[in-house]
């Protein structure tokens, strides 16, 4: 299959139940500037095993502090960056603020 070269990422914190053998659909709307959408379906698009799902849940620590701050494209910047600010923190997590 051909690739476009962009890279798209989303949460799975929504994914509710359990797939087809662990397997799940991808559904998505595109739209243009106009209004114009279509709906695409991908599937099966991913499976996730019981192990696999659990630690979707226990990534992170309660004692984690903020390390570093970018924006999107990824130059360090300070707390009054305003915008989408992405943050690293000490346990390998990252948050996605916008200010």
């Amino acid at each position: 299959m051909a690739c476009d070269g962009l890279v798209h990422r989303g949460s799975l914190a929504n994914v509710a139940g359990k797939g087809l053998n662990g397997w799940f659909d991808l559904r998505f709307r595109l739209q243009d500037e106009s209004g114009n959408w279509m709906d695409q379906v991908v599937s099966p698009a991913f499976r996730i095993d019981d192990q696999a799902y659990s630690s979707v849940a226990t990534v992170g620590s309660d004692n984690a502090r903020e390390v570093a701050r970018y924006n999107l494209a990824g130059q360090r910047v300070d707390d009054t960056h305003h915008g989408v600010t992405i943050i690293r923190m000490s346990d390998g997590t990252a948050r996605k603020v916008i200010q």
